[in-house]
């Protein structure tokens, strides 16, 4: 959802691959942990995400996500 936004470099976008599809709402678990810019979009099994400061510091990293969304994942860059 993020590949026509040309202002974001594809190394800051990621997706990551869950197990099955999230059970808990993802707009509310993980819009606490969106940091300075970070988006992110859900699409069936695959969350979509920008990392415009880079993943390393994000406090919304795979263990949150797969935590707060009750689904195992993994997550690669774009």
């Amino acid at each position: 959802p993020f590949l026509k936004r040309a202002e974001v470099p594809a190394k800051f976008m990621f997706v990551t691959l869950l197990s099955e599809t999230a059970t808990s709402a993802p707009e509310t678990a993980l819009r606490a942990y969106c940091r300075s810019g970070e988006e992110f979009a859900l699409k069936g099994c695959e969350l979509y995400l920008i990392y415009p400061n880079g993943s390393g510091k994000s406090k919304l990293n795979l263990n949150v996500i797969e935590r707060q969304l009750n689904v195992t994942g993994t997550a690669r860059n774009w």
